[in-house]
């Protein structure tokens, strides 16, 4: 199964790496500041390291699953969070999903913002998430549920503020 993991390096500001089971695909990230400004580079510089010789050797099994797609669709909805510098994304992934078990289906990070415009010591995560009943068509009234009960325990465990 795939899995995303957290980062914690001097060369990524904020960064993910992308695993299958306990192999390392791709790591990918906003390159740290104090890097981009040594070498002269004012802009916000984005890297990725594909491990190509990991991807090329799991092409070469045959262990491959296939399930029937859902008749039911899958709904996304985004949230932009002011957050605490030292809250990650992991941090929120994992929250995400304790709070909604059954219908939460993925937690995406899509952009991050620091800097100009935004309190001291805090940080913009953009997140989306997709819903899915394998077994009906979601109501807007159980989305607008959902997504109320995840702004709730964010704003509890982290004290984010919705942007």
């Amino acid at each position: 199964m795939f899995s995303e993991k957290e980062i914690e390096s001097d060369l990524f500001s904020e960064g993910l790496s992308l695993c299958l089971k306990k192999q390392t695909l791709a790591s990918f990230g906003v390159v740290n500041q104090k890097i981009t400004k040594h070498f002269g580079v004012d802009s916000e510089v984005l890297f990725a390291d594909f491990h190509w010789g990991t991807i090329l050797s799991l092409l070469n099994t045959n262990n491959f699953i296939v399930k029937p797609l859902s008749k039911f669709p899958k709904v996304k909805r985004d949230f932009a969070l002011l957050i605490d510098e030292s809250v990650g994304f992991g941090d929120l992934k994992n929250t995400a999903f304790q709070t909604e078990k059954s219908l939460l289906k993925e937690v995406h990070l899509f952009d991050v913002y620091t800097g100009k415009n935004l309190p001291e010591g805090k940080k913009s995560y953009a997140l989306s998430f997709t819903l899915q009943d394998e077994n009906k068509t979601l109501t807007d009234k159980q989305i607008d549920k959902i997504m109320n009960k995840l702004q709730q325990r964010f704003e509890k465990d982290f004290g984010a503020t919705l942007r």
